[in-house]
This record gives structure tokens, C-alpha cells and sequence, in this order.
């Protein structure tokens, strides 16, 4: 794990790759490019080289021996070096892939108000939170992870394959045949009196759960209708035992979340949960099953996270000073503590403001859930997502350093992946989020960085592809080095990134299916030439 590092970017890194030198100017007086340029191999026989790189069967093992070894023939290191002038490395949501930089770069809020609401009412285990401001609504990709609370899918109250002789639809059916069994159901609800509603004729769970799948303002909609009815059954003491559930407040929750209906939908989610805990306090025991959990906490932070909105990191951070005062005041009545998924779910509310701020923050929420599992808190361990959503926060602050705090972040997990802490172990997401912080820092030698932390994953990878699984290059982080050379003002940079393109057309045609130029790769390296001023 120790070594040179790789030397001339892509001429020195990935240099075997292209088998023999190309020469972007030379190709283009003589019209022979290599196929993925526009060019037609010459017919030769199997396990001979055509003249201008393109690899054979065979030429895989070759491309293995040569990446990462420098021009003496030294193992590179995947460890880059550390500046003498930058800070200590500190020391953790599913996959966040982060989003693909592109040459005009990031947009960039106005960092969030950091005040935490701490005033609790009489009860001792109430917040009071303050009323959000009005903020307009806005739109962009989610990174999020795949789930932060306890997945609703698992329903197992029914067994049968219909209700009321309507067939419930399977997971894979069409949509149109799962919104038409929704329809059927909510017509089936109008049709029956209040009071008279039957789980065992209209399966709750299943059809709140259907449309919160929906991931519409509809679908949440129809959640939250569902969930009144129940209450509504409930209020009529509904011989059948209908009741309103912490369950079903947590799906119309996450219904919200998913809605992609901003602030708006953030807000209708944390009143839900105030709601909820109301009932709880004030039911005289009436609403025992509508106890607070941890997981529609994390709900709503979810939702004020995928909102996007300029205030959802501090609206965030509110709902979890919330919960801590649950934990801290609650006594043995409530179980409420945040978790890892909480912490990093705040994580991701910085993460997506991009403010410059917004890193810094979030990295010291990493430092205390460290602090916390130093001191016995194993729930709130960081892992390998917490730090990807961390270094991503970096990429998109854009801010000065930011790449080399992102750096050093990966350097930290390599250390202790090293050490045994398989959970922080490195993927392909990191080393993308960290060469995308790279691509968007525009600082000297940037793009040469970029290319070698590529030519370091590309390396371990190759060294152990069972175990390395998750450092398999991919189109992104090749899309990003390739951006970072086209913003690059070094000379050369145009070529380079040419000879990129030409690397991952390669290593595509050695076995590496995931690894295929697209409409980004070829329009960065033509951003490259048009800055550049060459041909």
C-alpha cells in the first residue's frame, strides 16, 4: 500500500492502457483514429494488436501488470501524498452517488441559519419547533440513501392474493395495473360507511404503502387520506379494531419525503409528526400505538433533506435537537435516540445545499458521530456512506481546500480500512465524489490529481478484483477526470483528456462493460479542444 506515485497523468498512469502511444495530433493528420474515435481497426488475427491500440483478448493481463507502476516500475501508491499546509484528517446513508460534474459547475446557496430551537414545554417531553420560514421551492437531483427507515414493503399482515375479489397487483405489474388496484380500493373506501371499514376487505397497509410508492404529491395525498379514515374508524370505535398506527404515520411521512414536493411536502411531513406526538401526549392513553419512533423522526429529516430548500440543513438539524431532548427527557417511556441514519441524513441536507459553509459542517457532525462512538455509542458509528456524503458536501462547497480536506478524508478511511474497520472501506462513489472535488476546485495541478487518484482506484481494482469488487471503474469517474482536464488551463489538457476517451474505450473492449463513452464523454472532450485554441 506504499509506493511512487504515478507520474504524468495519463501518459504516466494509464499509459499501458493505450498499449501503444497515441498521439491525438498525429491521428488527425492521418485520419486513423482508434474505433470509438470514428475509425475502423484493420482486419488482423486474434490476439495481434492493431496499430493503433485497440486491445485484443488477451491484452487484459497486460493492461493489469501496467497500471499504477511509475517509469522505473515501482508499485504506485493509492494513498496520495498529504500537503504539508493542509489540516489533520478527521475521522463516517445506502449508496450516494454524487452528481456528475460538469464543465459549467455547481450552483451554489446561500448558507442555512444554524440555530437550534432547544424550548421544551411543560411536559417536559415536547419541542416546541419554530414555524418555518416561506421559502420558494427548488428543484435538482437527489442523493440520498436508498432508505433511512425501516422499509414499509415488508407487509406482512396478508397472505391472500385478493381483497374483496379485486387481485392485488404484484411488484411487477405495470404501474397503470397498480394505480388502477389503488383507484379500486379508494372506491371501495367510499362505498363503506364510517365505522364499518374491514382491514380484512381493504388491506390497510398495503394499499398506503402502494400509494406512497407512487412518490407524487398524489400518492401522499392519498396516504394522508387513508390515515384520516383511520382515525375517523377509529373515533366510531370500528368493531373490527381499526386504529391508527406509528407505522402508518411513518409511511404518509416518507410519502411526503418522496414526493418531490419541496418545502411544502417537508412541511406537511414534520406536522405529521407533531401530530403524531400530540395524540401520543395528550391521548390519556387512547393512542398508545402512536408512539414516537426513531424511524419517522428520521422520516421528516428525510424529507426536509430530498426538499433542497435553503433552510432544510437548520430545519434539520432542529428536528434533531428534538429527538436529543426526547432521549435526554423522556424517561423510559420513549425510546427515542438518533441513529447513524439520522446523523447522516442530516449530512445530507449539507451536502445538497452547496453552500461553502455547508462542508465544514457537516464534517464536524462526522467528528462528533466519532466522538459519540468513542464513548460507547455504537448506534451512531459513521461508515462508508456517512464519509462518501461528507466528501461530497466538499465537491459541491467548491470552496478553497476543498478537494484536500476530501482527500484526506479518503486517505482516512483507507487507514482504517487498513486497520480492520471494514465498514469505511473506499468505493468507486468515494474516489468519484473526491476527483469530482478535484474537477470543480479549478486549482493548479487539479486535473493532474484527479488523474492519478483515478489511476490509483483503477490499480487497486486490478489487484484484487474480489476484493476491490467495489473500486470497478465506471463512466462517471472517467466523465469526471475527463471534465477536470477540460477545465484544465495546462497545456496539453485537451489531448489528454482525447487520450481518456481513448483509455476507456479500451478498457470497455477488455471487459469492462460499465466503462463505455456517452453524449458527456465525447462533449467534455470537446469542450477541452474548444478552450484549448488547437485545431
Amino acid at each position: 500500500s506504499s509506493g511512487a506515485e504515478p507520474v504524468g497523468g495519463v501518459a504516466g498512469a494509464l499509459s499501458s492502457i493505450l498499449q501503444t502511444p497515441y498521439n491525438p495530433q498525429q491521428a488527425a493528420q492521418t485520419r486513423r483514429y482508434p474505433a470509438i474515435l470514428g475509425g475502423a481497426p484493420d482486419p488482423s488475427p486474434a490476439g495481434e494488436e492493431h496499430g493503433y491500440g485497440v486491445v485484443d483478448s488477451g491484452a487484459k493481463a497486460n493492461v493489469t501488470a501496467g497500471l499504477g507502476l511509475n517509469s522505473s516500475g515501482s508499485k504506485s501508491s493509492f494513498l496520495p501524498p498529504r500537503s504539508a499546509s493542509s489540516t489533520a484528517a478527521s475521522t463516517e446513508i445506502g449508496d450516494a452517488s454524487p452528481t456528475p460534474s460538469h464543465s459549467s459547475g455547481v450552483v451554489v446557496l446561500e448558507p442555512a441559519d444554524q440555530t437550534v430551537a432547544a424550548n421544551g414545554t411543560a411536559g417536559g417531553s415536547s419541542f416546541a419547533l419554530p414555524p418555518p420560514p416561506e421559502e420558494p421551492s427548488s428543484s435538482g437531483p437527489s442523493i440520498l440513501p436508498k432508505r433511512i427507515i425501516p422499509d414499509p414493503n415488508d407487509v406482512s399482515e396478508i397472505n391472500e392474493k385478493a381483497y374483496n375479489g379485486v387481485p392485488i397487483p404484484s411488484a411487477h405489474d405495470s404501474s397503470h395495473k397498480k394505480r388502477e388496484w389503488l383507484m379500486q380500493m379508494n372506491q371501495t373506501l367510499e362505498d363503506t360507511a364510517v365505522g364499518l371499514l374491514d382491514p380484512n376487505i381493504l388491506p390497510l397497509s398495503t394499499i398506503m404503502n402502494g400509494w406512497a410508492k407512487q412518490k407524487s404529491s398524489e400518492g401522499a395525498r392519498m396516504v394522508e387520506m387513508w390515515l384520516d379514515r383511520v382515525h375517523s374508524e377509529y373515533n366510531s370505535e370500528n368493531p373490527h379494531g381499526v386504529h391508527p398506527t406509528a407505522r402508518m404515520y411513518t409511511m404518509a411521512v416518507d410519502a411526503w419525503a418522496k414526493s418531490n414536493g419541496g418545502a411544502a411536502a417537508a412541511r406537511r411531513a414534520e406536522a405529521l409528526l407533531e401530530r403524531m406526538d400530540r395524540l401520543y401526549r395528550e391521548g390519556g392513553g387512547r393512542h398508545e400505538a402512536l408512539k414516537p419512533t426513531t424511524g419517522i423522526f428520521n422520516a421528516v429529516i428525510n424529507a426536509w433533506a430530498r426538499s433542497r430548500e435553503k433552510i432544510a440543513p437548520s430545519r434539520a438539524e432542529q428536528i434533531l435537537a428534538w429527538m436529543e431532548k426526547l432521549r435526554d427527557t423522556g424517561g423510559e417511556d420513549l425510546d427515542i435516540s438518533p441513529d447513524k441514519y439520522t446523523f447522516n441524513t442530516v449530512i445530507h441536507a449539507y451536502a445538497k445545499s452547496g453552500a461553502k459553509e455547508s462542508a465544514t459542517k457537516a464534517h464536524r457532525i462526522l467528528d462528533n458521530m466519532n466522538q459519540m462512538y468513542r464513548e460507547g455509542n455504537s448506534s451512531v458509528k459513521p461508515d462508508t456512506i456517512t464519509y462518501n456524503v461528507v466528501i461530497n458536501a466538499y465537491a459541491k462547497s467548491g470552496g478553497k481546500g476543498a478537494a484536500q480536506e476530501a482527500e484526506h478524508l479518503l486517505q482516512r478511511m483507507h487507514m482504517m480500512y487498513d486497520q480492520g474497520d471494514l465498514s469505511v472501506k473506499p468505493n468507486v462513489v468515494t474516489y468519484g465524489a473526491v476527483i469530482d472535488a478535484f474537477a470543480k476546485s479549478m486549482e493548479r495541478n487539479a486535473a493532474a490529481r484527479a488523474d492519478a487518484l483515478l489511476a490509483n482506484m483503477v490499480a487497486l481494482h486490478q489487484s484484487d478484483q474480489v476484493r476491490h469488487s467495489d473500486l470497478r471503474p465506471n463512466t462517471y469517474v472517467f466523465n469526471t477526470v475527463i471534465n477536470a482536464w477540460a477545465k484544465s488551463k495546462e497545456r496539453g489538457a485537451a489531448a489528454k483528456a482525447e487520450e481518456m476517451l481513448v483509455a476507456m474505450d479500451r478498457l470497455h473492449a477488455s471487459g469492462f462493460p460499465g466503462l463505455k463513452p456517452d453524449a458527456f464523454t465525447y462533449t467534455a472532450v470537446i469542450d477541452a479542444y474548444a478552450k484549448s485554441g488547437f485545431r
